[in-house]
């Protein structure tokens, strides 16, 4: 179950899983890829899918921590404009911002997916 949000604790493995989702979906889309279109947060379902991962975090009490997930995305090879968008939608998600978006890419079940690999990879 979340942790408590301390600064020098890593991020909850649940909300990395939800991470570790996002960056694929955003870098690995086939129809943007045969499009050649850019990827980034411009794209709507890329904006969707970050907004949505956070807003289940949040509703399952999971702790959304902007910096923490600025540094974790810089780590994991995103760039500096798709950085700041990531971690602005956090800090929004959490401040209670509404926003207008695409359809949730993820699913409202996708929290249990994420659960299961943070759970699997802590027993191995």
């Amino acid at each position: 179950m979340p942790t408590g949000d301390s600064d020098d604790q890593p991020l909850d493995p649940v909300v990395e899983k939800a991470l570790e989702h996002l960056t694929a979906f955003v870098e690995f889309d086939p129809v943007r890829r045969a499009e050649k279109r850019e990827i980034s947060l411009k794209d709507p379902s890329d904006r969707a899918g970050a907004i949505h991962i956070f807003k289940h975090l949040k509703h399952n009490g999971y702790p959304i921590e902007p910096t923490k997930i600025r540094e974790w995305a810089l780590a994991h090879g995103w760039k500096s404009k798709d950085v700041e968008e990531l971690e602005g939608y956090a800090a929004g998600v959490v401040a209670g911002t509404r926003y207008h978006t695409a359809p949730d890419p993820f699913g409202g079940l996708a929290i249990h997916s994420w659960r299961r690999e943070a759970e699997a990879e802590k027993s191995e």
